[in-house]
């Protein structure tokens, strides 16, 4: 379980997308990843809820 309070103590961050100019030309990631920091703060906001799509809404599994 995440940080008691982290879903009060941390705004929800969604990812930052790359430009569309740019993702046209490649099939690369469209979303530029969290550092660990982010990643972190991220996951102290789950409140163990026991929903199983809530750890897939970001495209990855926590």
């Amino acid at each position: 379980m995440g940080k008691i309070t982290g879903f009060k103590d941390y705004k929800r961050e969604n990812f930052k997308r790359r430009n569309v100019s740019e993702r046209i030309n490649d099939w690369k990631e469209i979303y530029f990843p969290w550092t660990d920091k982010q990643a972190n703060e991220q996951a102290s906001r789950c409140m163990d809820c026991g929903v199983p799509f809530v750890t897939m809404v970001a495209h990855w599994v926590i």
